[in-house]
C-alpha cells in the first residue's frame, strides 16, 4: 500500500508488454462504453444517361455486383453505329487519296497546295471518325465504381433524358456513423481503431478504422460525429443496419499524431 492525502492506495502492477494491443472499449483516461452506430454504403451514386434516347437494354437487375466501367444499359444506337461506319469509310478514302497525291507530288505532277488539301481532308475525316465513335460510346451507361445496384429506375423501351438510370451503392468498404457525446471530444483521433458490433446474423466484432473526426459540436444535443472505414470483403456486412462501435487507444495513421 501506498499512503498520501491520508488514504491508502493500492499498488497496481503494469505489465511490460510493448505488443500487447489495447483492450478496446477502454481509452486511458476511464470506461468507454459501446456507442450506437450506423454502417451504411460507403458511396451511393445515381447512374444517367448523359444523352436522350430509348433504352435498348438493361444488362444488370437489383442486387447485382458490378465492377467500375462495366456496361450497365445501351440505348437505341443504330444512327450513331450508321455514322461510325461511314466516318471510317471517309477515312480510308482519305487515306489513300492522301498517299496518291503524296506520290504525284514527288513525280511533280501535282502542286504542293493539292497535296496539303488531301492532307487536311485526312486529318478531318481522322477527327470525323472520332466524333461519330464518341458519339456511339454517349449511348452505352457504364458503371463510374465498384458496388453493387441498388435500384432501377427504368426499364428497355422506355425514354429516357438524362434522367437516372441505375443507383449502384459501394459497400466495400463500409461507412460506419457514429455520434458520439461531448465528453468524448479529444479522445478520438483519425487513425484509431475500432471494433464494430452490427445488428443481425454478423454479430463481429469487425474491425474499423476512423477516417473523420467533426471538429464542430451539435449545441443542440451535445454530440459531434466521427466517421470510420469498415472493410467488408466478401461483402457478408449489410449496409444500413445499426450497430455499436468501441474504440481503442491505437492511432495507425501518421497524421493523427501530429
Amino acid at each position: 500500500m501506498i499512503f498520501g492525502n491520508n488514504k491508502a492506495h493500492p499498488i497496481v502492477a503494469i505489465p511490460n508488454n510493448k505488443d500487447q494491443k489495447p483492450v478496446l472499449g477502454i481509452p486511458s483516461g476511464g470506461d468507454f462504453k459501446r456507442i450506437d452506430c450506423l454502417i451504411e454504403p460507403d458511396k451511393v451514386v445515381d447512374v444517367a444517361s448523359s444523352t436522350a434516347g430509348v433504352i435498348n437494354s438493361i444488362n444488370v437487375e437489383r442486387g447485382d455486383i458490378v465492377k467500375k466501367g462495366a456496361v450497365l444499359a445501351v440505348l437505341e444506337n443504330g444512327v450513331e453505329r450508321t455514322n461510325v461506319k461511314l466516318a471510317a469509310a471517309r477515312l480510308k478514302f482519305a487515306k489513300e487519296n492522301y498517299t496518291r497525291m503524296e506520290a504525284l507530288y514527288k513525280k511533280k505532277v501535282v502542286s504542293l497546295q493539292e497535296k496539303d488539301k488531301s492532307h487536311t481532308e485526312l486529318q478531318v475525316a481522322i477527327l470525323e471518325l472520332r466524333r461519330a465513335k464518341e458519339m456511339l460510346q454517349k449511348r452505352v451507361i457504364t458503371s463510374p465504381l465498384s458496388g453493387i445496384v441498388v435500384q432501377r429506375y427504368i426499364s428497355p423501351g422506355e425514354i429516357t433524358d438524362q434522367q437516372k438510370v441505375l443507383k449502384i451503392a459501394t459497400i466495400n468498404p463500409l461507412k460506419v456513423e457514429v455520434v458520439a457525446p461531448i465528453k468524448l471530444l479529444g479522445t478520438m483521433r483519425k487513425g484509431m481503431n475500432a471494433q464494430i458490433w452490427p445488428e443481425g446474423p454478423h454479430k463481429g466484432p469487425f474491425l474499423a478504422k476512423v477516417t473523420i473526426v467533426d471538429r464542430v459540436v451539435d449545441a443542440a444535443s451535445g454530440t459531434f460525429g466521427v466517421r470510420l472505414s469498415l472493410p467488408n470483403p466478401g461483402h457478408k456486412i449489410p449496409a444500413g443496419v445499426k450497430c455499436e462501435a468501441g474504440f481503442s487507444g491505437q492511432a495507425t495513421d501518421t497524421a493523427s499524431k501530429r
